[in-house]
């Protein structure tokens, strides 16, 4: 039986939790599928699951306004309710419940709601980090130094 580490955010409070995989079905090798994970006391909060090099977020609400560029790390996004709009260079996506936008390192991007959205977001711990220090209230004039130690920069 594998551990897992998670924490969940209810009405403000982040708290700490520990769960078990408790079935396992082999995908291909290292991967696998998860089942019976319970989290908090109505399932219904939002929840994330850190990894060493996978996180996986519930989110809601719009990127940042800018647009941005992730030098070496992947990210994607699982629409759950909402229309969120992406902007690359050359086009703009609406992406509805079920649709999956996966964004390669090296791609200039930015993503808003245009209605109110929930999502799941998958990213490295290196912006998760990021964003972690952006959402602190980063004044705008430090951001391009900020997003240049995670290898990241403003479009």
């Amino acid at each position: 039986m594998a551990r897992l580490r998670c924490h969940f955010t209810a009405q403000g409070r982040r708290e700490n939790i520990n769960g078990t995989i408790e079935s396992r079905s082999s995908l291909s090798e290292g991967a696998m599928s998860v089942s019976n994970v319970q989290v908090g006391r109505d399932g219904q909060s939002p929840i994330a699951a850190i990894g060493d090099s996978l996180v996986v977020q519930e989110w809601s609400g719009s990127g940042p306004v800018y647009m941005h560029v992730h030098h070496a790390d992947d990210e994607a996004w699982h629409v759950l309710a909402g229309v969120l709009r992406f902007r690359f260079a050359d086009a703009e996506i609406d992406a509805g419940p079920g649709t999956t936008i996966f964004v390669p390192a090296g791609t200039p991007h930015t993503y808003w709601e245009v209605e109110p959205s929930r999502y799941l977001i998958f990213l490295t711990p290196r912006l998760n980090r990021l964003i972690a220090e952006l959402s602190a209230g980063a004044d705008m004039a430090k951001v391009p130094e900020i997003l240049a130690r995670y290898d990241s920069a403003i479009c």
